[in-house]
């Protein structure tokens, strides 16, 4: 599952993404924000995202945490992106911020924070692909395998499987209490392992949704580890203030297909 943001194009006019789905990297994208003055925000997808601003006269690199709600997204108009989505509970090494420091914020950054001059770099190239390669080139230098921790194990269960355990599952699989588990993963990633669970749902769902042309949205919630579709109503209605139905029908407009590229 590729974390999903529709409403993300809204103020862009040109948007693309290369899917990665490694080392902790879900995928690199770049756009060029418009100057029409659409609202962009993002629904919660559990992820954090670094977004580098190549603007040569004013360059900067923002830290954008997940939300728990629909938030507005700060872009500025007219300006080229390069940007990094980390897969669900992922903190990169490099950040001197961690993953549950940076919910529903948006933090600048120094741009010392990229090491090997890895930010000079990226504003030097001009196409996506080789931005990615200097990226990667930086980052898996100082890649290493994080420590097996309670908190990362229950993270990667809820992976794997799309949120559909039960924290009392996990809990049993990992022999420990419910309570602790809850414990040290809001400790971890600043939020309860049954919230992370429920934001994981939706994305599987949204995903559905995106790729189905007529969509049994009974069906995916009961994939999606919905009771029903009532279930699955409430919880799109808490994260994108819309129907499963509109979300939909935003998919099939020709604004979305048409500013969406994937390389």
């Amino acid at each position: 599952m590729i974390p999903v943001q529709p409403y993300f194009l809204n103020a862009t006019s040109r948007y693309e993404k290369h899917i990665v789905n490694r080392l902790g990297i879900s995928h690199f994208y770049t756009f060029r924000s418009s100057n029409s003055g659409a609202t962009s925000f993002g629904v919660p997808d559990d992820c954090l995202d670094l977004m580098i601003c190549c603007d040569p006269e004013n360059p900067g690199i923002t830290v954008c945490g997940t939300g728990l709600s629909p938030r507005q997204l700060k872009i500025r108009n007219h300006c080229e992106y390069f940007g990094v989505r980390f897969l669900p509970g992922f903190d990169p090494w490099f950040l001197p911020i961690s993953f549950s420091e940076s919910i529903e914020k948006d933090i600048p950054l120094p741009e010392q924070v990229l090491p090997h001059h890895c930010f000079d770099l990226i504003l030097t190239r001009r196409d996506f692909h080789s931005r990615q390669l200097l990226f990667m080139d930086m980052y898996q230098r100082g890649l290493s395998v994080s420590l097996e921790d309670t908190a990362h194990k229950t993270r990667d269960l809820i992976w794997k499987t799309h949120g559909r355990l039960s924290i009392q599952k996990i809990a049993d699989l990992l022999g420990y209490s419910r309570p602790y588990i809850t414990r040290v993963f809001r400790h971890a990633f600043g939020m309860s392992p049954k919230m992370f669970s429920e934001i994981l749902r939706f994305q599987n769902s949204l995903d559905a949704i995106k790729t189905s042309a007529n969509p049994n949205y009974m069906d995916i919630a009961i994939d999606s580890g919905y009771f029903d579709e009532s279930h699955m109503l409430s919880t799109y209605r808490k994260f994108t203030r819309r129907t499963p139905g509109e979300c939909h029908d935003y998919f099939q407009t020709p604004g979305y297909k048409t500013a969406l590229k994937v390389v």
